[in-house]
């Protein structure tokens, strides 16, 4: 969604709902967050610098919540990619 839909004028949360998305309070700041997902972040906006018709925010983590049994994805250029852990090669094929 994120990647997908970055107007300011469009409201995501109802859209997510729309999908069966469902929600709860994040804790210390007023922000609904998705159930279910691997990790949340509860952030607080440290600063906030527009670069021509783009905004760059840069947050502080106040508190996170991570499910480990759940598989991590990455959006990145229009894609979902996975995130996995990288055996180190052994010794021998250095």
């Amino acid at each position: 969604m994120a990647g997908g839909y970055s107007r300011r004028d469009y409201y995501k949360i109802n859209a997510l709902k729309d999908l069966r998305f469902q929600f709860y309070q994040a804790d210390g700041i007023n922000v609904l967050m998705v159930k279910g997902t691997s990790l949340n972040a509860d952030c607080k906006l440290f600063k906030e610098v527009t670069f021509g018709d783009h905004v760059m925010l840069t947050g502080e983590v106040l508190y996170t919540i991570h499910d480990s049994e759940k598989e991590s994805l990455i959006y990145n250029n229009g894609k979902y990619w996975s995130l996995e852990a990288i055996e180190k090669p052994h010794e021998d094929t250095r």
